[in-house]
């Protein structure tokens, strides 16, 4: 072929490839391509059949170009020509580098360009541009594919369980929640019961199965524990206390936590489990725990799990028929929210200690006042009834109280009582002949500052 007719296609397909891939200004290039060219790209709706189409492309590409950063490498595969040398074929291998602030993205690109000279000039007729598969010895992608749809697969499968993972720990948050609103909605102490109640139920609703679960407090001082447990039917029974050095098994939990341990996990059975219970029903009350949950279709069982969680003034005790490793992490989360629960109660208890001691405080100086009033010994009636009265509201199941006026190496006490009616008009009776006179009058010549009467 002629150097010039050579000359002009390499120029004419250098234009298009220019304007093609971005690397100089845009320009109309109508004069080098056949109104009916055909452009198929990498992308799916690029399929072209005019040159509108195809000038349409440009401008978009350019746009999109404008935000990015290109390097652009070709390498010539091959050039052929046909017999007349009207018709050429230019194949290349090009090498798209661009990127953005955010993106970097490499195409790898086999390009073909069918060329024509008509009526003295090269035009484009065809061009084919596609990315070559990630795969070899595998003409029809079934590989290729297979690896795909097991990508995709991983991927379901991985975001599935993210999923899952999620919604489970919004689960647990909302458990917890209930507990931290039904901690700080505490009024009285006497709701720490019912709050402990309600963290096991939403164990329950989390999926965890226990067959008993309560809270330990560890009293240093008397050396002895508070224990409160939920029975396997669910109720719960009032607090309990029980030496910590009598049973092997306590004193582990104490040490766990005087060293500040997090978790400790001890699998009960056979004779052990058998001798731990036997221990228990030697206190009477649990003895009856235990034939209440028997009762209620819950046998006792031949193997226990404790999950022993612990917080700053005892432990959460959860006891399981089976092992749950998976739970331990969840079980250390209940703790650290029961731990506020217990400070909640602590406070409460402590404002209503203060609160009583105030009333009481309160009730002295009334009946101080009403003493130090009186003018006339027959008043010593109305401070019984003071007295009374404000006794009476501190405490419950009051009957009666008053004053009883002993005298040194006398047989007979004088007695000044009131009820919630009022007085009870002034008596005596003999301090001899009467095992309760007697030792109140033994108290009091003894100066005992209260006696206790069965």
């Amino acid at each position: 072929m002629g150097s010039e007719k050579g000359q002009l296609l390499e120029k004419n397909y250098d234009r298009i490839v220019n304007v093609g891939y971005c690397l100089t200004p845009y320009e109309n290039l109508r004069d080098i391509i056949h109104p009916d060219a055909v452009v198929f790209g990498t992308a799916k709706d690029e399929q072209l059949f005019t040159f509108e189409q195809i000038d349409e492309l440009f401008k978009a590409q350019y746009i999109q170009m404008s935000q990015l950063d290109s390097k652009i490498e070709r390498k010539r595969i091959t050039t052929h020509f046909s017999l007349d040398g009207n018709h050429a074929i230019i194949i290349e291998l090009v090498n798209m580098n661009m990127a953005s602030e955010d993106v970097t993205i490499n195409l790898e690109l086999r390009t073909s360009c069918s060329m024509e000279f008509i009526s003295g000039t090269w035009v484009l007729t065809h061009w084919h541009a596609s990315t070559a598969a990630n795969t070899e010895n595998d003409p029809w992608h079934l590989e290729e594919w297979r690896r795909e749809r097991e990508t995709l697969q991983n991927l379901v499968d991985q975001q599935t369980k993210e999923l899952l993972l999620k919604n489970r720990e919004l689960e647990i948050e909302t458990a917890l929640e209930r507990i931290r609103a039904k901690t700080m909605a505490m009024e009285k102490s006497e709701e720490l019961a019912p709050t402990a109640s309600l963290l096991f139920q939403q164990l329950k609703n989390l999926g965890i199965n226990t067959y008993s679960s309560g809270f330990t407090i560890w009293d240093e001082k008397q050396n002895q524990l508070i224990s409160w447990m939920c029975n396997a039917d669910g109720s719960m029974n009032p607090p309990f206390i029980m030496p910590i050095a009598e049973n092997e098994w306590h004193q582990s939990q104490f040490e766990s936590w005087k060293k500040g341990e997090h978790f400790l996990v001890k699998d009960l059975s056979g004779d052990e489990l058998q001798a731990y219970f036997k221990y228990l029903q030697s206190f009477p009350m649990l003895s009856q725990a235990f034939q209440k949950s028997i009762k209620a279709g819950f046998p006792m069982p031949k193997r226990q799990i404790h999950h022993v969680a612990n917080f700053t003034s005892g432990n959460l005790l959860l006891i399981t028929l089976e092992p749950l490793p998976e739970a331990h992490g969840l079980f250390q989360r209940f703790a650290k929210v029961f731990e506020q629960t217990y400070t909640r109660f602590l406070d409460l208890q402590k404002a209503e200690e203060q609160a009583k001691e105030a009333r009481i405080e309160a009730a002295l100086e009334r009946v101080r006042s009403r003493t130090m009033g009186m003018q006339k010994a027959e008043e010593l009636g109305e401070v019984a009834t003071v007295l009374f009265s404000e006794l009476n509201a501190l405490v419950d199941n009051l009957w009666t109280c008053g004053f009883v006026l002993c005298e040194k190496n006398r047989q007979e006490d004088e007695w000044w009582l009131s009820l919630d009616n009022g007085l009870i008009q002034p008596f005596r009776l003999p301090n001899v002949g009467d095992f309760a006179h007697e030792k109140l009058y033994e108290g009091w010549e003894k100066g005992k500052l209260i006696e206790l009467l069965p």
